[in-house]
């Protein structure tokens, strides 16, 4: 079990940034299941479709799980947890991009949104950076 920081300075970056979004994504899902508590599976247009709102509550909150569950692969230099954390960086990429740009959530949603969207981009940069090939790469020799 790897305790001290990881040697490339990318992973430094990509760690925790994938962790901080993995806390986002879980919170979305719970953001969202309080306005379906609050406003119902019937109310308004964007809510209206129940099973929609739970299949987006269970997939937000597995994206979660697995970006945390990720990072902390990618903190000990495992190589498995690059692959992943790629992939659903690319999915919170598109769906912070849509949700920021979505004039119907409030301001501060979408500047949360915002944050993400760039974090996302930020890792996916710090993923691929020659030293963080390198500490993957190291591991197998």
């Amino acid at each position: 079990m790897r305790k001290s920081p990881p040697s490339a300075r990318g992973l430094l970056v990509a760690a925790p940034a994938a962790a901080v979004q993995g806390l986002a994504a879980a919170a979305y899902a719970i953001y969202l299941i309080e306005e379906v508590i609050r406003v119902g599976a019937t109310g308004p247009a964007d809510v209206s479709n129940g099973a929609a709102e739970t299949i987006l509550i269970v997939i937000m909150g597995l994206i979660g799980a697995a970006l945390i569950w990720c990072s902390t692969g990618l903190w000990r230099e495992r190589r498995w947890a690059r692959a992943p954390v790629v992939l659903l960086e690319i999915i919170i990429g598109i769906v912070s991009f849509n949700a920021m740009t979505n004039p119907g959530y409030p301001s501060w949603i979408r500047m949360v949104f915002g944050a993400l969207c760039v974090m996302a981009v930020g890792t996916l940069v710090s993923l691929f950076l020659p030293s963080t090939t390198a500490a993957f790469n190291s591991k197998d020799a």
